[in-house]
């Protein structure tokens, strides 16, 4: 036999079978009733047939037992309550809840996996795993791993960026505007790959020194800077937009920097300003090389600390005098 008496803010259930008096800090507020009218109104609850003061007792007694359970989530009855609502076995684990968000995609990509992996069946399981394998191994030295990984990737990228750089050099007459951008771009993204690649080997390994850096997304004026430097038999790179500049600057260190303004990703102000401060570039020198008035690159002289400028179309003079000053001559010339 249960005798129930309410109060307002204390409710004492006494229990006959077992001779247990519990008593429960519970004011039976809105929270509480909320609870109990989502309960109530559960499907399988219902089909059931559990009568609503049952209900009640148990949810109470539940709440003193089991304090740290949650009984609704996201709008629904737990089926742990559930369980225990209807007598069946429980099991009391001692384990924590971790939540995170990930995109609609990548958890696609997950259960995709899962397919495929009769042993893992869900993706709870699947994260447990994948988080304890990593915690297993993390102690393992992973030096020879990156050595490989260097290796195999900088083979297959020779070839790559050979070929590209082949075609451009061999065929750019015989190929459309439209083909010619697109090996470009293909050609330069190569080099921002390798420039990746070569800070997977060593972080800490000194910059590849080179003579003249060029940004500039203008093919004939790169080609014609690339004419000269070999004239001058200095050492040239050159890339078509601001981004790829700033990721290969990472990895090399010129004597000097030419860069048009107007690119087709960076402002060629905002990028000289990102290298001027950068403490291990602001003291290369850079010039802008640009069609726009020469009153509004003086403008910008002093707030982006370029070292100057030389408006196009400019003459092999001004080339040659920068290169000189900049660029000792080799000591065979």
């Amino acid at each position: 036999m249960r005798v129930k008496f309410f109060y307002k803010y204390v409710v004492i259930i006494i229990s006959n079978s077992n001779n247990k008096v519990s008593i429960y800090n519970d004011d039976l507020d809105v929270d509480f009733e909320a609870e109990l009218k989502l309960i109530l109104a559960d499907k399988e609850i219902i089909d059931f047939g559990i009568e609503e003061h049952i209900v009640r007792e148990k949810l109470l007694e539940y709440k003193e037992n089991y304090p740290s359970h949650i009984i609704i989530r996201s709008g629904q009855v737990t089926n742990q309550f559930k369980n225990y609502l209807m007598s069946k076995k429980m099991y009391e684990r001692k384990k924590e809840r971790i939540s995170f968000y990930i995109s609609g995609e990548k958890k696609d990509r997950w259960r995709k996996f899962l397919e495929s992996r009769e042993e893992i069946p869900t993706l709870s399981k699947l994260i447990r795993e994948a988080v304890e394998f990593y915690i297993e191994n993390s102690h393992f030295s992973n030096d020879l791993d990156i050595e490989q990984n260097y290796l195999a990737l900088m083979q297959h990228l020779t070839v790559i960026k050979g070929a590209l750089d082949f075609l451009l050099k061999k065929y750019s007459k015989k190929l459309d505007d439209e083909d010619l951008d697109l090996f470009q771009d293909a050609f330069d993204q190569s080099i921002l790959i390798e420039s990746k690649i070569r800070t997977i080997e060593d972080k800490t390994q000194n910059p590849e020194i080179i003579d003249l850096f060029y940004i500039e997304d203008n093919r004939e004026t790169m080609k014609l800077l690339r004419i000269i430097s070999k004239e001058k038999d200095i050492i040239f790179k050159g890339v078509r937009n601001g981004q790829i500049a700033l990721e290969m600057l990472k990895n090399i260190k010129p004597k000097i920097i030419f860069m048009d303004i107007m690119l087709p990703d960076i402002d060629g102000f905002e990028l000289c300003k990102s290298i001027k401060h950068d403490e291990n570039l602001r003291e290369i020198p850079v010039y802008y090389m640009t069609c726009l008035q020469e009153d509004k690159v003086k403008e910008r002289m002093e707030d982006t600390k370029a070292d100057g400028y030389i408006l196009k179309p400019f003459e092999y003079d001004d080339i040659d005098k920068l290169i000189n000053e900049y660029i000792p001559p080799k000591p065979n010339c």
